[in-house]
């Protein structure tokens, strides 16, 4: 998510938008139900490096990204170097990057996970697991804005209602509004 100050145009480089700022990485763990934060510095050669260079430093593994979509998926692809074994060197690593950056755009969104295994790795011995799919589950905890209303402090909780009417936030990792009217308020700080 990026908040610009204007307007953008088809003119203005990732650079000029983002300037010098850090990306925050926000990754939550449905086990433990914690979330980590990492803040990331910004590569200035792009988004996909800027991401290349998280997990190389995170992870501490060598990978590689690619990203394409089409207006219906978004598509990735992304490469890791295991760690140093007999069966794993750097030529290895190599030959595994060079195939895989012949991916097409196209590719990437068009063929499934199997056929693009093979498109690229046919020559390869490749492993395909079972499916999992893959969905965006966000955590909706109103109990965790109350306890931002609650940090808020009595006296500013009822001035904000006092002026508005009711308290408002917008939990912008699930693209939604919660709101506190007064009964709301009374329960938060009866406790």
């Amino acid at each position: 998510m990026v908040r610009v100050n204007g307007d953008i145009s088809a003119d203005n480089t990732l650079n000029a938008i983002l300037g010098k700022g850090q990306i925050v990485a926000t990754l939550y763990n449905a086990q433990t139900d914690a979330s980590f934060q990492s803040l990331i510095p910004r590569n200035d050669a792009g988004l996909l490096q800027t991401f290349e260079d998280y997990f190389s430093q995170s992870e501490q593994l060598e990978s590689k990204l690619w990203v394409s979509s089409d207006k219906d998926n978004l598509c990735a692809i992304l490469i890791q170097k295991m760690p140093e074994s007999e069966s794993n060197d750097s030529e290895d690593w190599h030959r595994i990057k060079t195939l895989a950056n012949t991916v097409t755009d196209k590719e990437l969104c068009e063929l499934t996970a199997d056929l693009l295994l093979y498109r690229l790795f046919h020559e390869e011995t490749v492993e395909l697991f079972d499916k999992t799919p893959v969905h965006y589950e966000c955590q909706k905890d109103k109990q965790r804005f109350e306890t931002v209303v609650l940090n808020l402090g009595e006296e500013e909780a009822r001035k904000l209602l006092e002026e508005r009417g009711e308290i408002a936030i917008h939990n912008e990792i699930c693209n939604e509004h919660l709101f506190f009217n007064e009964k709301d308020v009374d329960r938060i700080f009866s406790t």
